[in-house]
């Protein structure tokens, strides 16, 4: 799976914007990305897999 947009704003990756991405902190299955401005102000994302809620 190939992640294009942020998990919590839907920013486009793609273009250039610093980004993290890593799995589900409580199920492990789904991809998380956020952009670098959701990671600075602490915007919750959701996982869609378990609908944990994170920072």
């Amino acid at each position: 799976m190939k992640i294009t947009e942020c998990s919590t704003c839907g920013a486009n990756l793609a273009s250039g914007e610093t980004f993290s991405i890593f799995p589900c902190p409580n199920c492990g299955k789904e991809i998380i990305a956020r952009c670098a401005h959701c990671k600075k102000l602490k915007n919750n994302y959701t996982c869609s897999n378990c609908g944990f809620v994170g920072p």
